[in-house]
Order: structure tokens, then C-alpha cells, then sequence
């Protein structure tokens, strides 16, 4: 069965190879590889749809077009379900953010987690990614692609 591995803003703005952003690109660009060839999907949470738009939009000079229409493509196979990228699906309704408010699983409540410096953008992927998991059959194994050291802690 294929993974399905949500991907973090850190792990997005190295594969895009954003100015600034990219400390790591050669070593998430190997790590694109080795998931690939286990037949992965590559999940986009909202929070790293918002927050990689978000650098981009802060690059300056007129570069900032071509990382732009990467990012669109991306959203666009997300979208559509063109291998090997989605989108997760998630619903930020109330039922959502009591969830986020509430900790789910082995995530701790939102509070908790902000006290361990992990925001609400990385608590809303864990919630999605809870999301996730509650809606595929329980084999599925479904992870979390990212760079931050505490976020990788409830991601696995």
C-alpha cells in the first residue's frame, strides 16, 4: 500500500528552491526521489499552501514570478489528483478547529502545543492529518514530511 505523506512548508520551499528557504534542497530533493519510487502521494495541507504563498509573495525582485507558477502548478496537480500530489481534503469547519482546540489522538491540545512553540499552522496540519487518517482504511500509513525537529514529533 502507498504512503500518502503530508508535506510541510519547510519541505515545500526547498523543493521549489525558494531564495532564502532552501538550506536543505538538495537533501528534500533526494528525499522527493526515495518516496517517489515507493509510489508515495504527496498531501498539501492548507497551512503549507498558505504559508509557502505567503514566502513567496515576500521574494523580491522579479524572480518571484517563476517560483510563483512552480507553486501554481502544484496546487493545480493537488487539485486534480495528477500523481503524485493531492490535497488533503480537510474541512477547517468548527468541527475542525474544536479538533485543533481539543488534540486528537496523540496530539496534544492546541494549547499544549503552542506552549512547546509549535503554532497553530503546524497544529493545523496534525489536525488535518488526523483528519486524513480517520478517513482512509487504518493500513494506510500516512506520514509527515518535514524539517522541524518538534513538529516531526507528532507526525509519524
Amino acid at each position: 500500500m502507498a504512503v500518502a505523506v503530508f508535506v510541510d512548508t519547510s519541505i515545500m520551499l526547498n523543493l521549489l528552491d525558494v531564495p532564502k528557504r532552501n538550506d536543505e534542497r538538495a537533501e528534500v530533493a533526494a528525499e522527493l526521489d526515495r518516496w517517489q519510487s515507493l509510489g508515495a502521494t504527496f498531501i498539501l495541507p492548507v497551512t503549507t499552501i498558505i504559508e509557502t504563498g505567503n514566502a513567496m509573495a515576500k521574494i523580491d525582485g522579479g524572480s518571484r514570478w517563476s517560483f510563483i507558477e512552480k507553486f501554481v502548478q502544484i496546487l493545480e496537480y493537488a487539485v486534480t489528483g495528477t500523481s503524485p500530489w493531492a490535497a488533503s481534503g480537510a474541512v477547517w469547519d468548527a468541527d475542525f478547529v474544536q479538533s485543533l482546540i481539543d488534540g486528537h489522538g496523540h496530539v496534544p491540545a492546541l494549547a499544549t502545543l503552542m506552549k512547546v512553540a509549535i503554532g497553530v499552522g503546524d497544529s493545523g496540519i496534525l489536525a488535518e492529518l488526523g483528519q486524513y487518517r480517520s478517513r482512509v482504511p487504518s493500513g494506510t500509513p500516512v506520514k509527515l514530511w518535514t524539517l522541524d525537529v518538534q513538529l516531526s514529533a507528532y507526525g509519524g
